[in-house]
C-alpha cells in the first residue's frame, strides 16, 4: 500500500509520497516489504507537473516507472495549456501502447481473478450473516439462498456506469475470448460456494459486468498529476484509477479534478492509506464516526420497537406508528449528520485550510511529508505489517521554480553517477 499527500495553496503545491512497496513472497501467505520504491516523478522536463502512483506498482505486468518515463522522453519539449490536457495526453499515450494477445490474456486473467475472489469474499460474508447453521438448510436450500445472493449483487453491478470504451462490446464475444479464464474463476467460486447452472450462468454475468463497469478491483493503480499548465496561474490535480487493459481497451476512470482558484485558496488531498490525514483534518476516525453512527441508529429505532409494542394497541395501528418514529428517527440522525460536518468544518477542517491559504512554499513541503510521517507512524505502532514507511519523497512545484526536489531517495551514490546528474539536468 501507500501513503501520498498533495498539499496546495496559490503559490504552489507540495507532494510527498512514502516508499513502501508490499509484496507476496513466493508460494507462501507472508508478506514482505520493500522501503525502496519510486512513486514520484517528474512527468516533463518541459513544465512544472509531476505524477505520482499508487497501488499497484505495475499496469498490466510493466512497471510504472517504465512507463511514466518513456512518456517523458516522447513528450520532449511539448506543453500543454492546463494539467488536465496533460493527464489526458499521458492516458491517450497508454490507451496507444502496444499490447500483444499474450499481454492481453496475462492483464485480463487477473482482473478476472480478483473479480471472482471479490464476488466469493463477499457471497461468504452475506451468507455468515444469515445464521444458517441454525436453520440447517439443505444442499438444495443452500444453493437457492446462494443464486437469490448473487442474483441480487448482479442487480447492484448493472446500476453501475459503463466506461467508456466499453459501450459497444459484445458480451458473447468477451465470454468466448477469455471463456478458459472464465471457466477457471467460476470453478475457484464453486469450490466453496453451492452452485447450480443457474448460479454459474449469474456468476458468469456479474464477470463479464464488472470487467466493463466502474469498479475496480483491489489490484488497481492510482495516477495523480498536479502543477501548472502553461496558461495555468493557480495550480491543479488530476487523478485517475485504472486496472489495465480489458480486451485491448483500458479500463481507466477520472477520480479528482481539482484547481486552486482566487477563491478557493488550499485544498489537502490524501491518496491511498488517508485515514490518518482524515483524522488530522477532520478531528475524529472516519471508522468510529460510521460506527457510532450505525450504533444510535440501531439502538434509537430499538427503542422505538419497545415503545411501540408496550403502548401501541392493535397491530395495524402499530405499525403505522412504527413506520412513524423510523421516518422521524432517521431524519433526527440525517440532521444530526449535517450539524456535525458543520461543527467539524468550522472547528477542524477550515482553520487548517485557512492556515495552508498563507503557507510559504518550504512549509507546504513540511507539511505534506508530515502527514505522510503520520500515516507511517501509526503503521509502525499497530500490528499489521508496515505498508507505510520511510524515505518519504518530497517535492514542491510552482509556476516560477518548478519542480523542486525537498527530499528525493537514490538507489545509488549520486556522488559516483556524474553523468546520471548532468542527464538529469537537461
Amino acid at each position: 500500500m501507500t501513503a501520498e499527500v498533495v498539499v496546495m495553496n496559490k503559490n504552489a503545491v507540495a507532494i510527498a509520497a512514502d516508499s513502501v512497496v508490499t509484496v507476496h513472497a513466493s508460494n507462501s501467505t507472508k508478506l514482505k516489504t520493500y522501503n525502496t520504491v519510486n512513486k514520484l516523478f517528474q512527468l516533463s522536463l518541459a513544465a512544472p507537473v509531476a505524477i505520482m502512483v499508487y497501488g499497484n506498482a505495475e499496469i498490466s505486468g510493466l512497471p510504472w516507472e517504465t512507463v511514466i518515463k518513456q512518456y517523458r522522453r516522447q513528450l520532449q519539449d511539448k506543453t500543454f495549456a492546463t494539467v488536465e490536457e496533460y493527464g489526458l495526453d499521458f492516458i491517450n499515450y497508454l490507451r496507444q501502447m502496444p499490447l500483444s494477445n499474450e499481454d492481453d490474456q496475462y492483464s485480463t486473467s487477473a482482473i478476472i481473478y480478483q473479480f471472482a475472489l471479490t464476488i466469493l469474499g463477499k457471497t461468504k460474508y452475506l451468507l455468515s450473516d444469515l445464521d444458517l447453521e441454525a436453520d440447517n438448510p439443505s444442499e438444495e436450500e443452500l444453493c437457492e439462498i446462494t443464486t437469490a445472493l448473487l442474483d441480487d449483487q448482479l442487480s447492484s453491478i448493472e446500476e453501475m456506469e459503463v466506461l467508456p470504451g466499453f459501450e459497444a462490446v459484445s458480451f458473447s464475444k468477451l465470454a468466448y475470448r477469455y471463456r478458459k479464464i472464465f471457466g477457471k474463476a467460476i470453478e475457484l467460486i464453486q469450490e466453496e460456494l453451492c452452485l447450480k447452472k443457474k448460479g454459474r450462468r449469474i456468476v458468469w454475468k456479474m464477470l463479464l459486468n464488472l470487467l466493463i463497469r466502474r469498479t475496480f478491483t483491489e489490484s488497481a493503480s492510482g495516477i495523480v498529476i498536479t502543477g501548472f499548465g502553461e496558461n495555468e496561474l493557480f495550480p491543479a490535480l488530476v487523478s485517475y484509477v485504472t486496472d489495465g487493459y480489458i480486451n485491448d481497451v483500458l479500463k481507466i476512470t477520472e477520480e479528482e479534478n481539482e484547481k486552486i482558484s482566487r477563491k478557493s485558496g488550499a485544498l489537502i488531498i490524501p491518496f491511498a492509506q488517508s485515514e490518518m490525514v482524515y483524522r488530522f483534518m477532520e478531528g475524529v476516525d472516519s471508522n468510529y464516526q460510521r460506527f457510532l453512527g450505525a450504533a444510535a441508529q440501531e439502538m434509537m429505532l430499538g427503542i422505538a420497537d419497545v415503545f411501540a409494542n408496550a403502548y401501541i394497541k392493535g397491530k395495524q395501528k402499530r405499525e403505522v406508528v412504527k413506520a412513524q418514529l423510523r421516518r422521524a428517527i432517521l431524519e433526527s440522525l440525517r440532521l444530526f449528520d449535517v450539524r456535525a460536518e458543520q461543527y467539524r468544518q468550522k472547528n477542524f477542517v477550515g482553520p487548517i485550510i485557512d492556515s495552508v491559504k498563507s503557507l510559504p512554499k518550504e512549509e507546504l513541503g513540511t507539511l505534506a511529508e508530515a502527514l505522510v510521517k503520520l500515516t507511517s507512524l501509526k503503521r509502525r505502532m499497530s500490528t499489521d505489517v508496515e505498508t507505510v514507511g520511510e524515505p518519504i519523497d518530497v517535492a514542491v512545484i510552482s509556476k516560477g521554480d518548478g519542480l523542486v526536489w525537498i527530499k528525493r531517495k537514490h538507489y545509488f551514490d549520486p556522488a559516483l553517477n556524474a553523468r546520471w546528474i548532468g542527464n538529469a539536468a537537461k
